[in-house]
């Protein structure tokens, strides 16, 4: 998946897949298409994707022991 722009990138753990989940949003709050799911927590990708200038808002959940 390709997005250019978006409001906000998430960094989630998704406990029923057991997997980091990173999602866009737009400014609505609506995914802009289905969650990519990694085994490892993408922030670097996240917080790249946000200091380019190409969302306005960068959330990253920690994991719960």
């Amino acid at each position: 998946m390709y997005i250019d722009k978006c409001h906000t990138i998430s960094v989630t753990w998704d406990t029923s897949e057991q997997f980091w989940a990173v999602t866009w949003h737009d400014i609505t709050g609506t995914a802009l298409d289905t969650a990519e799911f990694y085994e490892t927590k993408e922030e670097d990708m996240a917080k790249a994707y946000h200091d380019s200038d190409r969302c306005h808002h960068l959330i990253i959940q920690k994991r719960a022991a």
